[in-house]
């Protein structure tokens, strides 16, 4: 947690950047040496974007590390990261205020080191580790005594059994998070409860890549200004689950074959239309998408996933608005 002064000097940026540099070798040799032991990360922040990281404070080149933490996940690491440093309801509420337990699948927003008016732009990631914080003692004026947290581990053959306690017995490792100014206009609240225990099961391979695949049409046919001619829209999802979309786009096969591609750029949910269509005329379009994903922390290695199946818009006898 640098002051703003350092910030503007590089200072916390290239701390950061050389930690996500030693982590990468550490948990490189993890991955090849095929380690299927639980690894703990334990910190002092969070990596999830929080009211201060606005402040260019918690967690405002959060990327560099989840980034790598995050893929190395991917490749089979049994992670798990503690963090500490808890601002409550304040800063965390969103998530889940004194008690935050997060697995894998679940998201979290991370900031990605810059701003744009003022506000720091973050992307929303599901994680695949397990992510919390590690216990609660106590920070803001408001806190409650019962609030007061500590964290245990049991780990037995394949698994992890984690629970969290208060002076009273067990506490929710996770409770369901609430609106709060200045963080809910940028994430959204998540509303989940994970009661305590809860069982990890440790993987024993690298994940497989794959992309889920959404699809849609818009049911209407739009009339053009001056003409007599409709559009329908495709619209498709991807969901990879791992690296990076470097590449989406769309592929219409036409009535009478052919295909056309429609390039769309990187974004995980993306359309495309096709014009002039003739009224009357009961012809069918088709359209399959394709998602071209890319992994590059730990190795430079890409692959295409085509959608399972392909949409398609029937006769176009109307128009409806």
């Amino acid at each position: 947690e640098y002051p703003h002064n350092a910030l503007k000097g590089g200072v916390a940026l290239n701390a950061t950047r050389q930690t996500a540099a030693n982590l990468k070798t550490y948990l490189g040799a993890k991955i090849d040496a095929g380690y299927k032991k639980p690894i703990f990360i334990i910190t002092h922040l969070p990596l999830h974007f929080n009211k201060r990281t606005n402040e260019k404070y918690n967690a405002f080149y959060g990327n560099l590390l989840f980034d790598v933490i995050d893929e190395a996940a991917e490749y089979g690491l049994n992670i798990f990261y503690l963090f500490g440093h808890n601002h409550s309801g304040t800063y965390d509420y969103y998530l889940g205020n004194h008690a935050i337990f997060l697995k894998p699948g679940d998201e979290i927003p991370v900031s990605q080191g810059t701003q744009s008016d003022g506000r720091t732009i973050t992307r929303t990631e599901k994680i695949n580790f397990t992510y919390l914080n590690a216990g609660y003692v106590g920070y803001t004026s408001t806190r409650d005594s019962k609030e007061l947290t500590m964290t245990v581990f049991k780990i037995e053959g394949n698994s992890v059994t984690v629970e969290r306690f208060n002076r009273e017995g067990r506490y929710n490792l996770k409770n369901a998070g609430g609106a709060i100014s200045l963080v809910n206009d940028q994430t959204p609240v998540n509303r989940t409860v994970y009661e305590s225990p809860q069982t990890v099961t440790l993987k024993t391979e690298a994940d497989p890549w794959s992309v889920d695949w959404s699809y849609a049409i818009d049911e209407g046919y739009y009339k053009e200004d001056a003409t007599t001619k409709g559009k329908t829209r495709f619209l498709f999802g991807a969901n990879q689950t791992r690296g990076k979309i470097k590449e989406t786009g769309i592929v219409f096969i036409k009535p009478d074959g052919s295909e056309v591609s429609v390039p769309d750029g990187t974004a995980s949910v993306f359309y495309a239309d096709i014009y002039n269509i003739p009224l009357g005329i009961a012809k069918t379009y088709k359209a399959k998408a394709y998602c071209t994903v890319e992994s590059g922390v730990f190795a430079e290695e890409e692959r295409t996933f085509w959608s399972e199946i392909q949409q398609s818009a029937g006769s176009y006898s109307k128009f409806v608005k």
